[in-house]
Parts: structure tokens; C-alpha cells; sequence
């Protein structure tokens, strides 16, 4: 596996922007960096000490210190996943299902709002926070597959409709125009819809603690309880 060396990663990865968040993350991880992909990602391998980040070979500074941002939330006992872990197979990875998948977008997309504004004040754009940045758009499937959940089965629709409101939310604070998108959500179900809003602004409200006894991870469950209650 096409793993870097400690001088390839500074050499391709680290700026003055991201040089002291990885100087604070490798004195909590061991942290390997594989350049195999085309994406980027934050992999866990056997323990929450050891971690893989996923890079393409265009190095890309930005998207690198994006995975970073993930990996300091873990740092600060926030693991999104845990408020799920109904839907985690034994190896700790996510089920494939379609009820695992929204899981997956919607704790994505709650560290995104959680990290952007870090992202923002370390020297970044916002369109260097992800790699679709110029290029995302909405599918009209993702309606369609809304109207059939509402009536095959409520909880799966509950939690498709949350993981795509949550992703219109990130999407729209980080920069992108998703207003049309959300007012179809609002016209589609605006009692869950309202509900969203009211969870979207305790994700806003939530205030870090980055001292190492901090009880960030229970307010987090709180608030992810509340998406299928």
C-alpha cells in the first residue's frame, strides 16, 4: 500500500495553515497517510489511537486538513457515530443499508457545520472544503425516493428525510445555494421539516469543550436522539 513518509507529508501536505493542527493531532494519534485513492477520508484502524487518512496524488492541502478537522472533533470526545450505533457492524463500519447510509451523511454533515468555521479561520476558502465544491448538485431521485419511504415505511423516511435536510443545511453554510431545495423539503413535510430547523439550530448552539473531561459526546447523543424520536 502506497503509504507516505513523514517528509512526504510535510513536503506535500502541510503549510503554515495546518502545521500546528497536525503537530496536536500526531501527539494524540498514530496517523498514516495513504495516497492509493481519488477521494479523501478519515479511516480508523484498530483502536482510536491509530488512524488513516485517505489522499489522492494531487495533494491537496485543503481537503487533508478538512480530514484533520474530523479527526480533532474525535480528539475532543465528539464521535457522531455512537449517537447510531444500532446501525455500526462489529468491525465499527457503517452497515451498507440504505438506513446506513443516511446515518453516514448525516454525522458527516454534522461535523462539517461543527469544523467549517475552524476550516474558515485557518487561512482556507470555502470552496476548498470539499471536492465537489464547484460541481454538487441535487438529483431529483432523492424526491422520488422521499415520496416512496412515506409510504412503505415511516422510520426509514423519517431519517431520509433528516439526512437529506442536514446535507442542504451543511451545503447552504458552507456557501452553496440550496434554498430552492429545502423550500421543496418545507412544501414536502413541514412538521418534519420544522423539526430539522429546531435540531440544524442545536447543532449551531453547540459550544466545544476541548478540555480532555468534557461531556461533548453526551450533548451530541441528545441531540441525535432526537432525529428518530
Amino acid at each position: 500500500m502506497p503509504f507516505l513518509t513523514e517528509n512526504q507529508i510535510y513536503s506535500n501536505l502541510i503549510d503554515h495553515r495546518n502545521e500546528q493542527l497536525w503537530k496536536d493531532l500526531i501527539s494524540k494519534y498514530t496517523i498514516s497517510v495513504n495516497d492509493g485513492y481519488n477521494f479523501y477520508k478519515l479511516d480508523f484502524i484498530e483502536n482510536d489511537k491509530a488512524v488513516c487518512i485517505l489522499v489522492d496524488k494531487n495533494y491537496t492541502i485543503s481537503l487533508f486538513t478538512h480530514e484533520l478537522l474530523h479527526l480533532e472533533l474525535r480528539s475532543y470526545n465528539i464521535n457522531s457515530l455512537l449517537g447510531f450505533n444500532d446501525v455500526l457492524l462489529p468491525n465499527g463500519q457503517l452497515s451498507n443499508s440504505l438506513r446506513g447510509q443516511c446515518v453516514g451523511s448525516i454525522c458527516n454533515n454534522i461535523e462539517h457545520i461543527l469544523f467549517f468555521d475552524d476550516f474558515i479561520e485557518l487561512g482556507f476558502n470555502a470552496n476548498q472544503f470539499v471536492m465537489d465544491y464547484d460541481s454538487s448538485n441535487y438529483p431529483e431521485t432523492v424526491f422520488k425516493t422521499i415520496s416512496q419511504l412515506k409510504n412503505d415505511s415511516d422510520e426509514l423516511y423519517q431519517i431520509f428525510f433528516f439526512s437529506t435536510q442536514i446535507t442542504m443545511l451543511a451545503e447552504k453554510y458552507y456557501g452553496l445555494q440550496r434554498n430552492n431545495v429545502l423550500l421543496r423539503l418545507k412544501k414536502t413535510d413541514k412538521r418534519l421539516y420544522e423539526k430539522g430547523i429546531s435540531i440544524y439550530h442545536e447543532i449551531l448552539d453547540f459550544n466545544i469543550y476541548t478540555d480532555v473531561d468534557n461531556n461533548n459526546q453526551d450533548y451530541l447523543n441528545q441531540i441525535l436522539a432526537k432525529i428518530e424520536s
